[in-house]
C-alpha cells in the first residue's frame, strides 16, 4: 500500500483522479472530497435510503 498511496498523492497533486479499479488507501473524508461525496450521498439516499447495500467507500477502499 505504501507505493499505491504515493501514486494517489501524486495524482491529487496534479488535480487528477485515480481510477477505482484497484485497491485504494484514502481516508473516508478524503475519498468523498475527491469523488463528489455530496452528489453520491444524495443518489445513495434516493436509491438505497435504507442503506441495505454497501457504500462506494466500503467497496472501493475497505474492500468489504
Amino acid at each position: 500500500g505504501y507505493y499505491n498511496r504515493l501514486v494517489e498523492d501524486e495524482v491529487a497533486t496534479l488535480n487528477g483522479h485515480k481510477s477505482l479499479y484497484s485497491t485504494s488507501f484514502y481516508a473516508e473524508d478524503e475519498f468523498y472530497k475527491l469523488y463528489n461525496g455530496e452528489a453520491y450521498r444524495a443518489l445513495k439516499h434516493a436509491y438505497d435510503g435504507d442503506g441495505r447495500l454497501l457504500g462506494l467507500y466500503q467497496k472501493c477502499v475497505r474492500g468489504s
